[in-house]
C-alpha cells in the first residue's frame, strides 16, 4: 500500500505516471489531473489540497515557493497567534522533489527511496543530482 501520494508537473513525461502506477504508486500526472498550463504557485497550492508530492524540474521555481511557503505561513502563524491568541496551524504542502530530465526508468529508479518511506514529507523539498544523489533543501 503506498505511503505517500505523487503529482507529475506538466515538465515531466507523462508516461513516468503509468511506469510508476504499474509499481505500485499513488501517482498522477499534470496531464492526468488536468492541471497543463497554470502557474507553478497554482501547481503548489493543487498538490498542498491533494496531499501529493509534487515531482519536477523546474528547480529555481520551486526553491523560491518553498521558500516563500515557509516563510508566509508561519509569518501568518504568527500574526493570528498575535491577535487572537490562538496558534492556528496553516497548511503545509505534501513536499516537492526536484529531479533532473533524464529517461524515465532512470526517474523511476533514482525515486525509489521515496516509494515506501514512512518520513512525512510535508515542507520539505528534496532535489537530486548525480554527484549527490538526494539531498534536502533547508531555507
Amino acid at each position: 500500500m503506498p505511503l505517500l501520494r505523487f503529482a507529475l508537473d506538466e515538465n515531466v513525461r507523462h508516461d513516468l505516471a503509468g511506469l510508476l502506477r504499474s509499481r505500485g504508486w499513488d501517482i498522477d500526472s499534470a496531464k492526468e489531473l488536468g492541471r497543463l498550463r497554470l502557474t507553478d504557485t497554482h501547481v503548489l497550492l493543487r498538490a498542498a489540497e491533494a496531499g501529493q508530492t509534487l515531482v519536477t524540474h523546474n528547480d529555481k521555481d520551486f526553491r523560491l515557493l518553498h521558500e516563500a511557503w515557509l516563510t508566509w505561513r508561519e509569518r501568518w502563524e504568527n500574526e493570528v497567534a498575535r491577535l487572537t491568541g490562538v496558534h492556528l496551524p496553516l497548511s503545509r504542502h505534501a513536499g516537492i522533489l526536484i529531479v533532473p530530465p533524464l529517461p524515465i526508468h532512470d526517474l523511476a529508479r533514482i525515486l525509489e527511496p521515496f516509494d515506501d518511506t514512512s518520513d512525512s514529507l510535508d515542507d520539505r523539498l528534496f532535489a537530486w543530482n548525480r554527484s549527490r544523489g538526494w539531498h534536502e533543501v533547508g531555507r
